[in-house]
């Protein structure tokens, strides 16, 4: 049986440090800054037992390492050249928006005889004066938005809750025991929020791009819809993401460069949104031509994003496509074709409830002034009343649905008759809840609901149960 481990985080630089638990109270150096700390816990001496959990039991039965999936010369050459691909895009459309504003210094030197002269009469010369100041001020609101999406931030939304070592250990143990099992670095912090999703990413500081320090995400819908052993394939995708050193910077870049271009062209930003209530609330003329032509400038600069977009998009498909298929080999080790294949049903039926439970909360918000004060498990009761031939139905459907040209990531079909192909037992074995890696969930998936109504859907946070 393999030692269990407790972890803190060091006061003094953040970095968390492991211990057994018979040093818990102990002063030992960290291992990263150097310096004196004491480690949480009861006194050197006293007996500090773990929590007494049967995930323990579950990672004691698993298996030290999976088989990894190594990458070839070919394929981290095609990684190297896409993601320089990638970063050459945003510098074009940068080059793009510095060419127009050399157009417009241009006409603005050059063109100055439209106003040298007022012969012909006023008329004439407020005619010229119009095609003098006309394209520069168009020119230069084009270039005033087109540099927007450069700087203007994303437009506010809940911001995950990190989760405290000390209050979750069998969490973080059974993090830890997947990160070992296929190979990848332990993760810095552990997030939660109200997604329907898991994420892996390396930390936007220095620790992330030159240590490769991981941040963890993970959406507690998606931890209260699957078994402990479908959800710890799922975190085992995520971190085979991070096996390879060179080629995890390469992939997480052009991932990067990727949801930016996705983000600046499908979501709205603090602009859009003082824009759009600009609009709305002016009633003059003048004022509403100008935002027109300002809503105008912003549609063009979407359409080269979105145009520079699918470039990226089509450069870069097949070996996004490839890279997810690479972290599949890792969750199908770890929890087998059978989970693999429960998951991707489980996931895609959850997602096609997402918007009609959006819509009955809405309406109950609406009517009665109330909202439902745990949002995964009422996405579960709501999947729970869905009739067996409707869920058959979804399931049929999962199984035709074809990889495209220009899809990032492969069909859940392929993706399934590749586990069954592969037909892998896995070395993770439980029917438990995955919910069971958290002290108390019910009460984190309160405290996220009520972030993620309140700053991400824009409600009155009065929670109650939903009828």
């Amino acid at each position: 049986m393999e030692a269990v481990y407790e972890r803190c985080e060091c006061p003094l630089c953040g970095n968390f440090i492991e211990y057994p638990p018979d040093s818990a109270g102990a002063t030992v150096d960290c291992p990263h800054c150097r310096q004196p700390i004491q480690l949480p816990g009861p006194a050197l001496g006293e007996a500090s037992p773990p929590p007494a959990s049967p995930v323990l039991d579950i990672l004691a039965r698993m298996g030290s390492r999976v088989p990894g999936s190594p990458l070839s010369l070919f394929y981290q050459a095609g990684l190297l050249l896409t993601a320089g691909l990638m970063v050459l895009l945003p510098c074009l459309y940068v080059f793009m928006v510095l060419g127009i504003g050399l157009g417009l210094y241009y006409y603005a030197v050059n063109f100055t005889f439209l106003l040298a002269s007022a012969s012909g009469g006023p008329w004439i010369y407020l005619l010229k004066a119009a095609l003098y100041f006309g394209p520069l001020a168009g020119g230069a609101m084009a270039v005033l938005f087109m540099i927007k999406p450069l700087f203007a931030r994303p437009s506010r939304g809940a911001q995950p809750l990190a989760i405290n070592p000390g209050a979750e250990p069998v969490l973080y143990s059974f993090i830890s025991k997947i990160c070992q099992s296929v190979g990848a670095p332990q993760p810095r912090r552990i997030e939660i929020d109200c997604r329907l999703n898991a994420s892996a990413r390396l930390a936007p500081d220095l620790s992330g791009i030159v240590g490769g320090s991981l941040i963890l995400n993970l959406g507690l819908p998606l931890v209260a819809g699957l078994t402990l052993q479908e959800f710890g394939g799922v975190v085992a995708h995520e971190f085979g993401h991070f096996t390879q050193g060179f080629a995890m910077r390469l992939c997480s870049l052009i991932g990067r460069v990727n949801r930016w271009f996705t983000r600046v062209v499908d979501d709205r930003d603090e602009w859009d949104l003082w824009l759009a209530e600009a609009q709305a609330g002016e009633n003059s003329t003048f004022a509403s031509i100008l935002f027109t032509c300002m809503v105008m400038a912003v549609g063009l600069s979407r359409l080269v994003l979105k145009f520079l977009g699918h470039l990226g998009r089509a450069a870069s498909c097949f070996l996004s496509r490839q890279m997810e298929f690479d972290a599949d080999h890792y969750q199908i080790q770890v929890a087998g074709s059978g989970a693999f294949e429960s998951a991707a049903q489980r996931i895609n039926l959850l997602l096609c409830l997402l918007r009609p439970a959006y819509e009955n909360l809405e309406q109950i918000h609406r009517t009665k002034g109330l909202l439902a004060p745990n949002f995964p498990e009422y996405l579960l009761q709501i999947a729970a009343t869905v009739p067996e031939a409707d869920r058959l139905q979804l399931e049929n459907i999962i199984g035709l649905q074809p990889t495209r040209w220009f899809n990032t990531h492969p069909s859940a079909a392929d993706r399934i008759r590749r586990s069954r192909r592969d037909a892998q037992p896995g070395c993770l074995a439980s029917d438990l809840p995955a919910t069971v890696l958290f002290s108390n969930f019910d009460a984190l998936a309160r405290q996220v609901t009520a972030l993620h109504y309140q700053d991400d859907l824009g409600l009155k946070v009065n929670l109650a149960a939903a009828a």
